[in-house]
C-alpha cells in the first residue's frame, strides 16, 4: 500500500505521505498499517475497529494534513495560491 512518499509537485499537482498521517492518527506504524490493508481490511475498517478512533476522524485527518502540505508547498513558492484552491 503506498499511499505516498514525501510532499512534493509534479506539475501542479502536489503529492504527500497519507500513509504517515493515518498511522499517526491511529496511533500506530506505516508497516502495522500496510499489513492490515494488504490483509484485506479498509482504512475506515482499520479505523473504526481502532478504540478512539473512527472513519470519520481518519479522514479529517486525512483532510488536516493535505490542507497543511499544500499550503507548505504555497508558501514555498512551489504552488501558486491559486494552484492551492483546485
Amino acid at each position: 500500500m503506498e499511499l505516498g512518499h514525501t510532499i512534493d509537485t509534479i506539475g501542479d499537482r502536489v503529492t504527500g505521505d497519507s500513509e504517515a498521517a493515518a498511522a499517526a492518527y491511529l496511533g500506530t506504524t506505516e508497516a502495522d498499517l500496510e499489513t492490515k490493508v494488504r490483509a484485506g481490511q479498509t482504512l475506515a475498517q482499520i479505523a473504526n475497529a481502532t478504540a478512539g478512533k473512527s472513519r470519520d476522524g481518519l479522514v479529517n485527518a486525512l483532510i488536516a494534513d493535505a490542507t497543511a502540505k499544500i499550503d507548505a508547498a504555497q508558501t514555498a513558492g512551489r504552488i501558486t495560491a491559486d494552484q492551492a484552491t483546485q
